[in-house]
């Protein structure tokens, strides 16, 4: 009788660890699919290359495409290291860190701090699973930048174009 107990104990706590990572899996997945924190390719016209990088609710948008023969050495750079590449600010006129800013709680909109200036602009922001939208705030720049993660078939294909 003593190995049937065993066997239950058993079957219980393995039962019971189960249920909890697929507790924990539906937690994790939850957090992905709703939006955040993670790495995007802006990618609406003239935009292509640029890096958003959101950690928390910090947010950064790297341009990094100003100079085409520099694009791939300026990616790789971003996506390598965004907390060292945002420090530096500037990569050998590679890329540039165009602004930072704090996303909302209800995370549906941006203050940004446009690189050299001193007053905040607030703009929009939507994540979804597939791509998400901001408002860009920054000058010269369009209205709504589309963004896709950079591990996403769309986000391969962008790096792909300025890395071979």
């Amino acid at each position: 009788m003593n190995i049937t107990r065993t066997a239950h104990v058993t079957r219980t706590n393995l039962a019971a660890t189960a249920a909890a990572l697929a507790c924990a899996a539906l937690v994790l997945t939850g957090c992905s699919s709703s939006g955040g924190d993670g790495r995007y390719f802006a990618t609406s016209e003239g935009q292509n290359g640029d890096i958003v990088v959101v950690d928390g609710d910090q947010i950064t948008y790297f341009d990094t495409a100003s100079r085409q023969d520099l694009a791939c050495n300026s990616i790789n750079s971003v996506l390598d290291d965004p907390k060292a590449a945002a420090a530096k600010g500037e990569l050998e006129d590679a890329y540039t860190v165009r602004g930072t800013g704090k996303i909302n709680e209800s995370k549906s909109s941006v203050d940004w701090t446009e690189a050299g200036r001193s007053t905040t602009e607030t703009g929009s922001i939507s994540f979804g699973k597939d791509k998400s939208t901001m408002e860009f705030v920054f000058s010269n720049g369009v209205n709504d930048v589309v963004l896709v993660p950079v591990d996403s078939e769309q986000g391969k294909a962008v790096k792909t174009k300025y890395c071979g």
